[in-house]
């Protein structure tokens, strides 16, 4: 089983942090969230807060920020490690310690940011797969946080909507359900019997913090196999129940989408 998802503490060349920076012209922001969030890590609740922050920062996914009180500082120690950052000033890092184990450069932050970042001072930030698991309020969250300002609408259309592998038809239909994602192109779910083509199914798995767990499937025609061209959302977030097992053509060379 291969297991997929975007990493969350890794810069990701032409990612916008959504919409909100763009709207207020800037390249970072930070706000505070209603959210209680709680982390752990060896099953010691490392972070409780119902008082953080959520970092939106072009070119990175968005990340939570803490106050120190609401960490268990006695577990986190001030290593050597330093970066600098030109929107936010030079990082400090921490290490983790208990009696199950140690973490080195579990967290970062800011003591003394440059001007303009004043209010992300003595924050913390963690990284994210760092810890063991991640909650919103009684929720478990994967992957990262979800961007305030994105939305995902998966609505039933009668669009005509046709399907070629290389020359080949392998679909066409006027029942699509539609997937809007704020600032991504649309995309186009279909009833996998719709499909024409024989269907091999992949080990390979994604995980979405806003539409949820899907598995994939490859096409094997012609004496070629097309891997990994039709994704399907097994376990979709209650925003997008509608797309429960649908098929979705991930971009692929050898396919080709006609929309009417």
């Amino acid at each position: 089983m291969i297991i997929r998802e975007l990493d969350a503490n890794k810069r990701i060349d032409n990612y916008h942090s959504g919409p909100k920076l763009k709207n207020i012209n800037q390249n970072i922001v930070l706000e505070k969230t209603q959210k209680w969030i709680r982390g752990i890590v060896f099953h010691e609740m490392i972070l409780s807060s119902k008082n953080s922050f959520i970092l939106l920062e072009d070119g990175h996914l968005p990340t939570y920020y803490f106050p120190k009180d609401d960490i268990k500082m006695n577990l986190l120690f001030k290593n050597k490690k330093t970066t600098f950052c030109p929107l936010k000033g030079e990082a400090t890092y921490w290490d983790f310690r208990c009696k199950d184990g140690n973490i080195s450069d579990i967290a970062w932050s800011y003591e003394c940011p440059i001007e303009g970042q004043k209010e992300i001072t003595g924050l913390i930030a963690f990284y994210w797969n760092k810890l063991d698991k991640w909650y919103e309020e009684a929720e478990e969250i994967f992957c990262h946080p979800r961007d305030p300002y994105v939305r995902v609408d998966a609505i039933k259309s009668s669009r005509n909507v046709k399907i070629f592998l290389e020359k080949d038809l392998i679909l066409s239909t006027n029942k699509p359900i539609i997937l809007f994602e704020t600032h991504k192109e649309p995309k186009y779910f279909f009833s996998i019997n719709e499909i024409e083509a024989n269907l091999v199914f992949s080990e390979t798995i994604f995980r979405c913090p806003y539409k949820g767990v899907s598995n994939y499937l490859s096409i094997k025609e012609n004496n070629k196999t097309f891997k990994d061209v039709i994704m399907q959302y097994t376990e979709p977030r209650p925003e997008v129940t509608i797309l429960k097992n649908l098929a979705c053509f991930e971009k692929n060379d050898s396919l080709s989408v006609i929309v009417d």
